[in-house]
């Protein structure tokens, strides 16, 4: 209720078209693995360029092409941190190296930011809560400038698994956590 209460607030500002890519399923994937359904977009309200896409998978899960990215050319570019684990080095290698993706507003516009991995063959559904308050964050910092995603996501590990474990899964992903990316 929280979040809904917040990006609510946010509704007489333009809401940027936003995009997650490196979603995994059933292993690691690169930048066009994506997530029509993402929970921190649809909790969020967020303009999802992907929203109209066919999942494939109980987690949301669904695969897009380079060429779709391109035309949807999202303002607002969030990565899953598991794509580091996907072969040829996922979808931050290929931000920084494809051509094709330097054109993107995006990228131009260095608003890239990267999130912790939410699933694999299922969903981790305390990080994906943790998720939608940085993304909350980003996408509206009025309505969430009381909040400090860090400290939010610790909230949620330690009344779900008991422990705050943000700063170990950050380390786990080269302390790229809720860090905007250089690309």
């Amino acid at each position: 209720a929280d979040l809904e209460a917040r990006a609510a607030k946010a509704t007489g500002t333009d809401k940027p078209t936003v995009y997650v890519g490196g979603v995994s399923y059933n292993g690691a994937h690169g930048f066009d693995g994506t997530d029509p359904t993402y929970y921190p977009f649809t909790v969020l309200s967020a303009n999802n360029v992907a929203s109209e896409l066919s999942s494939t998978a109980s987690t949301g899960y669904a695969a897009t092409s380079k060429e779709q990215i391109i035309a949807w050319d999202p303002e607002i570019i969030f990565v899953d941190l598991n794509t580091m684990e996907a072969a040829g080095g996922g979808g931050i290698y290929e931000l920084q190296n494809d051509p094709s993706y330097k054109e993107l507003t995006a990228v131009k516009t260095g608003k890239i930011y990267a999130l912790n991995p939410h699933t694999s063959m299922g969903t981790n559904h305390e990080t994906s809560m943790a998720n939608a308050y940085y993304v909350g964050k980003i996408l509206y910092p009025e309505q969430f400038a009381d909040i400090d995603p860090e400290a939010k996501a610790d909230e949620i590990y330690t009344f779900v698994d008991g422990a705050p474990v943000f700063k170990t899964l950050k380390e786990n992903m080269e302390n790229l956590s809720y860090t905007q990316l250089e690309i």
